[in-house]
């Protein structure tokens, strides 16, 4: 995968400058529980569990400062049946600003693109599930719902299972995503100012 951009983001291939920062994110009250339970994996640990099967991982940043917003990764392929699992890891910088969500929309566009995947997973908490339900039934389908599937204190809340279709992401938002690389790549690039020698 190459550096993808965006208006609203930056997406790049994982790569290790960013193993620690992932880390003492997975170990704030917010995301501690999502991955280990409540765990502190030590750091090479860590870096194991990020790439235990995974195909692809990239990172999405704050195109303004490069801020790492998002881990946006897509693992479980199974390329003979054409379907994957994907998961975003936003942190908590990232909540109601956009820049996590337009990354995974480049992300899976490319993935799309990429590979030949009929349908991409994902499941998801209700808490946020709700924060992206107004896709349901246009970018993506809930294809299940485990109940009381997740425990958090004496809080219970169920997990969805979703799946993004192929045809129609590429119809609707892999469309948009082409024609603003396509905009993007007309556009003239400014020529730097000769020098002389002043």
């Amino acid at each position: 995968m190459s550096i993808l951009s965006g208006a609203r983001t930056v997406v790049r291939p994982l790569s290790p400058e960013h193993y620690e920062t992932l880390r003492r994110a997975e170990l704030t009250p917010m995301l501690g529980t999502v991955r280990f339970g409540g765990a502190t994996p030590s750091p090479a640990d860590h870096v194991r569990s990020l790439w235990t099967g995974v195909l692809l991982q990239s990172t999405a940043h704050d195109p303004a400062s490069d801020e790492l917003q998002a881990l946006l990764t897509c693992y479980d392929a199974d390329l003979r049946n054409g379907h994957a699992w994907i998961a975003i890891q936003a942190g908590p910088t990232a909540i109601g600003n956009g820049i996590a969500f337009a990354g995974l929309a480049l992300f899976v566009t490319d993935l799309f693109a990429e590979w030949r995947f009929r349908h991409l997973y994902a499941e998801t908490s209700t808490s946020s599930f709700e924060r992206f339900r107004s896709g349901e039934g246009q970018l993506f389908d809930v294809e299940g719902t485990l109940r009381d599937h997740h425990l958090r204190g004496s809080a219970t809340s169920d997990k969805h299972l979703l799946r993004i279709r192929r045809d129609r992401w590429m119809e609707s938002i892999g469309a948009i995503v082409a024609r603003r690389r396509a905009a993007l790549e007309r556009q003239p690039r400014a020529l730097p100012r000769p020098d002389h020698g002043t």
